[in-house]
């Protein structure tokens, strides 16, 4: 059986701006845009680049220097 993100939010959108990469192990913080907000993504993403497409699983949480961030999963 197909295990379902249900209790994951979702959100898709185009990578506008990469500030942050760790070639080592993948860890990147993005600025997504989506149809209603810019939105700081992070999580290990080592492929995504300026300009790309993506569709992400992942949670909404809030770093206590950075303010709210989607904590993406998958």
């Amino acid at each position: 059986m197909l295990e379902t993100n249900t209790h994951l939010d979702f959100l898709e959108g185009t990578i506008i701006r990469v500030t942050f990469k760790n070639n080592e192990n993948g860890y990147t913080v993005a600025v997504l845009k989506t149809n209603s907000e810019d939105i700081i993504i992070v999580g290990e993403l080592p492929f995504v680049d300026e300009g790309d497409v993506v569709s992400l699983y992942g949670e909404y949480v809030l770093h206590s220097t950075y303010g709210r961030q989607f904590k993406v999963s998958t």
